[in-house]
């Protein structure tokens, strides 16, 4: 896509996004959380309750 098919708005946003990359800044980080427990452990340590369920 050439500049001239942009907004001015999607101009701005770009030029803006070259700037942080210029500085070597990563604009979209990927979020990172650390794993505490996995599914499988939950599955093993806690059984359904069938009780708690009512037909509606």
């Amino acid at each position: 896509m050439n500049d001239l098919s942009l907004s001015e708005q999607q101009q701005i946003r770009r030029n803006s996004l070259n700037e942080l990359k210029k500085l070597g800044i990563d604009p979209y980080p990927a979020a990172g959380y650390k794993t505490n427990i996995f599914t499988a452990d939950i599955h093993r340590n806690h059984r359904p309750d069938e009780n708690r369920f009512a037909d509606v």
